[in-house]
């Protein structure tokens, strides 16, 4: 009976070194002992790579995976190529590989609260469409490609050292932006601006509606004959409405 109430406490302390996070795994019986048992050791649940006597350290999963390749040796624990940080997918918010179009699932796609429960009618006000802006990294290479398409120079300004240019065509207007890195890609318009009247009175409208105001006052810019005067608000799908009166 002795005999075998050492054997079992030989079992116990064998199984605790495997385990235990101490000092004593660093002793050469314990490692001794979790290498003759090294079955048990990959399968405990505290044995992290890189930590304990685990022998065989490399199949050693690590809680708390990220994803990196080197702190996820399983591939069963490593997230799907694609899957993503954060709600929103951009460029960096992935784990692992690239970031594309539904990988998303918690991606915002509509901005309900930029949806003001009393929205303004500006027919009173505005006449229709004034221009849309087009942000490009060359303002000159822009407007020759415009006027190949029988576009005609409207007006060109050095704006805080910044080249802007008009490009029109009949009753259509488009604002080339300078812009050091545009978008490059479908969708990349900056802006839609209406034309309007009476800024003053509809500023006040569209705030106290309760839009969501990109400018907290009108902005008075040196274009035009004798200038213009304007105010942002964002959609929600994120677009940007520019309200423009042309001084007279």
């Amino acid at each position: 009976m002795k005999k075998l109430l050492i054997l079992a406490v030989t079992m116990f302390t064998a199984m605790s070194c495997c385990q235990q996070k101490t000092a004593d795994q660093e002793s050469a019986q314990c490692q001794k002992e979790c290498t003759q048992k090294a079955g048990e050791c990959k399968k405990a649940a505290n044995c992290e790579k890189g930590e304990g006597c685990c022998p065989d350290k490399a199949n050693c999963p690590k809680e708390g995976c990220t994803g990196d390749p080197a702190t996820c040796p399983q591939a069963a624990n490593c997230p799907k190529k694609g899957e993503c940080k954060k709600g929103e997918c951009q460029k960096g918010d992935c784990k692992m590989g690239d970031c594309k179009k539904g990988d998303c699932p918690g991606k915002v796609t509509f901005v309900p609260e930029n949806c003001p429960a009393n929205p303004v009618n500006v027919t009173a006000y505005s006449d229709g469409l004034q221009h849309i802006g087009l942000p490009t990294a060359e303002v000159q290479k822009t407007i020759d490609f415009y006027q190949g398409l029988g576009f005609t120079l409207a007006t060109r300004h050095d704006i805080n050292g910044r080249d802007f240019a008009f490009m029109k065509l009949g009753n259509l207007l488009i604002e080339v932006i300078p812009n050091d890195k545009p978008t490059m890609r479908a969708g990349a318009v900056d802006h839609i601006c209406l034309n309007v009247t009476k800024i003053e009175e509809l500023y006040k409208k569209i705030k106290d509606a309760g839009y969501k105001m990109i400018d907290q006052n009108i902005v008075d810019i040196a274009f035009w004959e004798k200038g213009a005067r304007y105010f942002f608000i964002e959609g929600p799908n994120k677009e940007r409405i520019e309200f423009c009166e042309i001084v007279k």
